[in-house]
C-alpha cells in the first residue's frame, strides 16, 4: 500500500515538473522570438520630439588651427495623417535655435532668423523602416537673402534652403527580424552624411566604403516605454571629387561613428536617439590641401506621445 501512494506521489511531482520546465520553455522561447522593427502611425496620433546637434570643424589655414562651431537646438510635433506604403505625418516647428561661431571668436554669418520657422508646417514622408522619402512645405517658408547681393539673387550658400535646417533625422530600422544577442555587421551606408562638412553641398562624385556593427543590446524602459536598445558602430572611408566655378576640389575623409537607439516595437516609435561621429582627412582645392576634421554629436528624445483614441 505504502509503495502505490510512493509511486503516485512520485508521479505526481514528475508530471508537475514536466509542466513546469514546458511551460519554462515557453517563456525562454517567447523571449527569443525574433521581431521585425517598423514604424507604426494611426491618423490623429501626435508626437512631440525635443533635439540638440553641434557640430565643430577644425582646418587649417596659413599653419593655423581654425575652429568653426555650429549648435542647433530644434523641438518639433508629428501628427500623423495616416499610412499606406509610406507614414505621412505634419511636422510642425515649435522651436529652432541655430548659433555659429567662426574662427577666433567671430560669429559666423546666419543668413536667416530662426525664429521666422517657428510655427511653420511641412508634409514628411517615410518608410515603415525610417527612410525619409519626401519633405514638402505647407506653409510658405522665407527664403534667405544676403545684404550685398541684389534682390533676383537669393542666397543659397553654406546654409542654403531653410528646409535643411528643417529635416529630421530619424533612426532607419534593420530591414530584417532580430532578437536580444543578435549582432551583425552591414555594408556602411552613408543616410545623414553627418559629417560631411562645408563642401558636402557642392559634391557630384562621391565614393563611401566601410561597415556597420549593429547589436541588440536588450530589453529596457525608457521615458516610460518597454524598449529594444541597439547599439551602431560605424567605420568608414569617404572621398569626393567636384567642380565649381571652375576649380577643383576633391577630398578624402576617415571616420566612426557610435550610436545607441532605444526603441518600442509595440507602439512603433522612436523614444530616444544618440549619436556621435568624429572624422578627419584634408580637402584639396587651388592647388592646396587643407587638413581637417568634423566632430558631431546629436540627440533625439521623446517628449510626449498622444496617441489617437
Amino acid at each position: 500500500m505504502g509503495s502505490m501512494k510512493y509511486h503516485r506521489s512520485m508521479t505526481r511531482l514528475i508530471m508537475v515538473i514536466l509542466v513546469v520546465a514546458t511551460l519554462g520553455a515557453f517563456e525562454i522561447a517567447a523571449t527569443q522570438s525574433e521581431i521585425s522593427l517598423t514604424y507604426k502611425a494611426k491618423a490623429g496620433d501626435l508626437l512631440s520630439y525635443t533635439s540638440s546637434r553641434t557640430d565643430i570643424r577644425t582646418t587649417e589655414r596659413e599653419g593655423e588651427s581654425m575652429e568653426f562651431t555650429t549648435k542647433r537646438s530644434y523641438d518639433f510635433d508629428l501628427q500623423a495623417e495616416g499610412a499606406d506604403s509610406l507614414l505621412s505625418f505634419i511636422l510642425t516647428v515649435k522651436r529652432l535655435e541655430i548659433t555659429s561661431e567662426g574662427a577666433r571668436g567671430g560669429r559666423g554669418f546666419q543668413p536667416f532668423d530662426p525664429k521666422q520657422l517657428e510655427g511653420k508646417r511641412l508634409r514628411v514622408k517615410i518608410t515603415p523602416i525610417g527612410e525619409q522619402r519626401e519633405i514638402t512645405a505647407i506653409d510658405s517658408i522665407p527664403m534667405p537673402e544676403r545684404p550685398d547681393r541684389a534682390e533676383d539673387r537669393p542666397f543659397r550658400g553654406r546654409f542654403g534652403n531653410p528646409l535643411n535646417q528643417l529635416r529630421i533625422q530619424l533612426f532607419q530600422l534593420p530591414g530584417r527580424s532580430i532578437k536580444v544577442g543578435d549582432s551583425w555587421t552591414e555594408p556602411y551606408k552613408d543616410t545623414d552624411q553627418i559629417g560631411v562638412g562645408f563642401f558636402g553641398r557642392m559634391i557630384q562624385d562621391q565614393k563611401v566604403s566601410g561597415t556597420t556593427k549593429y547589436t541588440v543590446i536588450g530589453e529596457e524602459q525608457r521615458n516610460g516605454f518597454k524598449c529594444l536598445h541597439l547599439r551602431i558602430e560605424s567605420n568608414y572611408s569617404r572621398s569626393f571629387e567636384s567642380e565649381r566655378q571652375g576649380n577643383r576640389v576633391s577630398g578624402e575623409t576617415d571616420g566612426e561613428t557610435k550610436a545607441d537607439v532605444w526603441f518600442a516595437p509595440k507602439e512603433g516609435i522612436l523614444v530616444e536617439y544618440s549619436l556621435n561621429d568624429f572624422n578627419e582627412g584634408s580637402t584639396a582645392f587651388s592647388g592646396r590641401t587643407v587638413p581637417n576634421s568634423n566632430e558631431s554629436k546629436f540627440t533625439l528624445k521623446l517628449s510626449s506621445y498622444k496617441p489617437k483614441k
